[in-house]
């Protein structure tokens, strides 16, 4: 199931009764972004940069980003960043890349720790790093519908 499945966003014309229990009627912005969103303005537009980048963006041989992962990417980023907000934790914005699969990736640093979560069209996976040993300072998984909070968490955490 990807994030557009588990987490409907409503369109512009949905009634107040049409969204699920729990989900505030968000309005358009005039440029079509809801005002939910624009806490996360630039981040979108970075994510929406990434789908100008042809085959060999990087200058070496990486296919283009895939349309599949971009979108997908704008419907994760806005749940991640609504999972932050209600849980009453401090939103950062992540650095967005396109890796050389053609996924998007966000990146996020405190201090030591560095969190990477890799959006395919399929699933969603991160990497905890809290050190250079591979085997105890690192961890990986895949990101589950309730599973970014925990990240969050963990990367805010002193």
């Amino acid at each position: 199931m990807n994030f557009a499945e588990a987490y409907p966003i409503p369109s512009e014309t949905a009634s107040v009764s049409d969204m699920p229990i729990g989900r505030a009627y968000a309005p358009q912005a005039s440029d079509g972004q809801t005002v939910a969103d624009l806490p996360l303005h630039s981040t979108l537009q970075s994510i929406r940069r990434l789908s100008s980048y042809g085959n060999d963006w990087d200058g070496h041989g990486s296919p283009a980003p895939r349309a599949e992962s971009v979108q997908s990417s704008l419907e994760a980023i806005r749940v991640f960043h609504r999972s932050i907000v209600t849980s009453g934790h401090r939103w950062a914005q992540p650095h967005v890349s396109a890796n050389e699969d053609g996924n998007v990736v966000f990146e996020w640093w405190q201090g030591e720790k560095k969190l990477t979560i890799y959006i395919r069209a399929a699933n969603v996976t991160f990497i905890k790093v809290w050190g250079m040993n591979i085997d105890t300072e690192m961890e990986d998984g895949r990101v589950t519908n309730s599973g970014f909070s925990p990240l969050w968490t963990w990367l805010s955490e002193a």
